[in-house]
């Protein structure tokens, strides 16, 4: 919500906002798991998947398991009531597939981040395999250039990677947005390193949004230059 709010409050006061602003569409989707989030709002702080109810009794699938791009292969679970169950099929849950047909109506398509946290690293394609993409190089390049980019406003120190060196995962978004909506996916994990993890204190929330309105601009910029 804090990058959504300064991109709409600097443009035209801010040169790289604007050119952003001016050069692209960007879209943004506060949140694709509202009862997820309702449900770690309000009863168990760290949930982590939807609220769909299982065949077994128990709740939810992780919506980042879910994607259609290697499903089911790695990192993910059969099982329903593991943190990381992948769920029945690939696309099974609404808002995967709500979502993913969306992206896919939106014409010239030229990247897409996932954010998460926490961990300060930006991470790019694969998360399913070791084996680098055949477009290593530039994703290589656009994510050297987010990662300059947010460590340059208050010295953090976020490290850009393939996504499988953090651990194999199949089924997530970033990898979907490469092969399937054919553009680059990078997922942010953004502060901080665990001394807060997933809890992190009210005053860390603006210089972390500063650093990702830093790394999405940095990543504008970054295709603009190709």
């Amino acid at each position: 919500m804090y990058l959504l709010t300064q991109l709409i409050g600097r443009y035209g006061s801010d040169a790289l906002v604007t050119q952003a602003l001016d050069s692209f569409e960007i879209v943004i989707a506060p949140i694709i798991n509202p009862d997820g989030y309702e449900w770690s709002r309000t009863r168990d702080r760290l949930w982590r998947k939807n609220r769909v109810r299982n065949t077994d009794g128990t709740y939810g699938v992780d919506l980042n398991r879910n994607w259609d791009s290697h499903w089911g292969e790695v990192g993910s679970s059969k099982v329903p009531g593991t943190q990381i169950y992948q769920g029945k099929t690939a696309h099974s849950e609404p808002e995967v597939r709500l979502t993913a047909s969306y992206i896919k109506k939106l014409g010239n398509r030229a990247a897409g981040i996932d954010v998460h946290s926490f961990g300060q690293l930006v991470l790019r394609n694969y998360g399913w395999t070791v084996a680098e993409t055949t477009k290593e190089t530039y994703l290589k390049r656009l994510g050297d250039a987010i990662t300059d980019s947010m460590n340059a406003q208050f010295g953090s120190d976020y490290k850009s990677q393939r996504s499988s060196a953090l651990y194999p995962s199949s089924g997530s978004m970033d990898d979907w947005m490469f092969d399937k909506a054919e553009m680059p996916g990078f997922t942010i994990e953004l502060r901080d390193h665990g001394e807060f993890g997933f809890v992190l204190p009210p005053e860390f929330i603006i210089p972390t949004g500063e650093e990702l309105l830093a790394g999405v601009l940095a990543l504008g910029q970054a295709i603009l230059a190709q």
